[in-house]
């Protein structure tokens, strides 16, 4: 993987150094930032700085937990299980980005908690098994499930009405300016 070219970013702070710390002590992080500012790129970026595959998902809000995590399909006449990204993610090592994790039903995210949590498991239903990630997952699949329980707090709190950005900025985390606030 590092063969390739790296990704261009440009730091606008120390958003590197933290994010591979979390990453080497296995902490959530959460990004936050306006469109277009680099949170994707960043991540890229990371991920190439780290060694490790990215697999990246854009939740919306007809994302299922079958789309996380895999589904049995027909082919031949024949029925085999195909790995969804978190899976993938999980049996890899792969870093998982899950964008826009807060357009995802809560019953679809649910998943993603005993990933998040001291578990660090991928409990998969359908095939009876549960797949340990403790020592092969790393980050921001965790950074995913805290957003989410951070958004949920947050619409609890009163914050629902508002659109994703102004929800987003009571989370704590590791911003990224705008295009605007980005020095060049």
């Amino acid at each position: 993987m590092t063969a390739a070219a790296r990704p261009f970013y440009v730091p606008v702070g120390d958003e590197e150094q933290v994010f591979k710390a979390a990453f080497r002590q296995h902490l959530a992080v959460v990004l936050k930032g306006p469109t277009g500012c680099g949170k994707t790129r960043f991540v890229e970026a990371m991920a190439h700085d780290l060694d490790r595959a990215l697999i990246t998902v854009s939740c919306h809000d007809d994302l299922t937990t079958a789309d996380l995590v895999g589904r049995f399909l027909l082919e031949g006449g024949e029925t085999r299980w195909v790995d969804g990204p978190l899976t993938r993610a999980v049996r890899e090592g792969a870093i998982c980005y899950l964008d826009e994790v807060v357009e995802a039903r809560q019953d679809t995210t649910v998943v993603i908690h005993p990933l998040a949590d001291h578990r660090r498991q991928l409990p998969i239903e359908r095939l009876g098994i549960v797949l340990d990630a403790a020592h092969r997952l790393t980050l921001p699949l965790p950074l995913a499930a805290t957003a989410h329980q951070m958004f949920l707090q947050a619409a609890a709190a009163g914050h629902g009405g508002e659109d994703d950005s102004a929800v987003v900025k009571i989370f704590p985390g590791v911003e990224l300016p705008g295009p605007a606030q980005r020095k060049e």
